[in-house]
């Protein structure tokens, strides 16, 4: 695959599922990000776009065995939060946690 360069964006993360569907995490210089989803099987490339969310960080991606790609983002504040997206509609469903004193998340898998 080759992407860019977009003026702005940087790719931080990159993930694959079981099915082969690449998924890449994009940050852009505004506090916006993306996630690339590109089926290379179908062929099929959908994007979804979040934020910017003053004081929040994506910090990286990872494939569950239920076709859903898993979102950790770090808030200043010290709260961290799972999200769960599909590919189709982008957020399914997303958990908060913390903050939780001398404890901070740095990555995320999924099974």
């Amino acid at each position: 695959f080759s992407f860019g360069p977009y003026p702005g964006w940087t790719a931080t993360a990159i993930s694959v599922a079981a099915d082969n569907t690449t998924h890449v995490l994009w940050d852009n210089a505004s506090g916006q990000v993306s996630v690339w989803n590109y089926s290379t099987q179908s062929g099929m490339f959908t994007q979804n776009a979040f934020g910017p969310y003053p004081g929040w960080t994506a910090l990286g991606l990872a494939d569950g065995s239920d076709g859903k790609v898993r979102l950790l983002w770090d808030n200043t504040s010290g709260q961290m939060s799972l999200w769960s997206l599909d590919n189709v509609a982008g957020l399914f469903s997303q958990f908060s946690f913390g903050p939780y004193p001398n404890w901070t998340a740095t990555a995320t898998s999924a099974l």
